[in-house]
């Protein structure tokens, strides 16, 4: 019989410890503490989150703004920027700007307007697949 007693008593301290433990997250102090470490966790994967949807923008502007016409211009781009403008669990809307070249073939002589930079922006709508983003639809600024 004492060993009964025993187990059942160890069992009581151990819930009430439990319960000590969890009143003692709720103080104030403490749980304005937890509250603040949730929200930088939560900023810090939106900013991830943030960061990862730029690159793929960047990389999808960086294969529409470059191109090669057989024999006579390239296109060079450098992109500046990225910022998001829109973006919920499926869906972001992105735009995107940099500094576009034409670069004249050799044996052609470019215009000397087309050789200079040229400012280039566009808004990409990209989707979800996967964990992946998709380009979506191009607006040309």
């Amino acid at each position: 019989m004492p060993a009964d007693n025993l187990s059942t008593t160890s069992v009581c301290n151990t819930t009430a410890d439990v319960a000590f433990y969890v009143m003692e997250i709720f103080r104030p102090k403490l749980f304005v503490i937890f509250c603040g470490l949730l929200i930088v966790v939560w900023g810090a994967l939106q900013l991830v989150s943030d960061m990862r949807l730029k690159e793929a923008a960047k990389d999808e502007a960086q294969g529409m703004f470059t191109w090669q016409w057989p024999g006579e211009v390239t296109s060079q781009v450098e992109i500046t920027d990225a910022s998001v403008l829109k973006r919920n669990e499926h869906e972001a809307v992105v735009k995107v700007v940099g500094k576009q070249r034409f670069i004249a073939e050799p044996g052609r002589q470019a215009k000397p307007e087309h050789s200079q930079p040229v400012d280039c922006s566009a808004i990409l709508t990209l989707y979800r697949s996967s964990r992946n983003w998709v380009l979506g639809k191009v607006e040309f600024d």
